[in-house]
């Protein structure tokens, strides 16, 4: 599914999880299990990035991939997700 620079998208971390495992590219989820709940992060050196079903902003494009820009978190963070990772996990 493709958007455009600007656009809202929503991050399903699981999705790519479930494809990819837990090293991506440029970061790495962390699956974390409470009783019957399943929780996973997106962490890029050390800060999660962005959690499961968070919406973030396109920000650009290119041959690296698609940087998004999540607002839903304590601190406005930016992140990139491959061609192949956002193409799975992005809605």
């Amino acid at each position: 599914m493709m958007f455009k620079i600007g656009d809202v998208v929503t991050i399903s971390l699981k999705a790519i999880y479930d494809k990819f495992g837990e090293q991506l590219e440029n970061g790495k989820i962390i699956k974390s299990v409470d009783g019957e709940s399943e929780y996973y992060d997106l962490q890029i050196n050390d800060v999660i990035a962005c959690m499961d079903g968070e919406s973030c902003k396109v920000v650009d494009s290119g041959d690296f991939g698609y940087e998004l820009l999540n607002t839903d978190g304590e601190v406005d963070t930016k992140f990139i997700l491959t061609k192949e990772e956002y193409s799975v996990g992005v809605f």
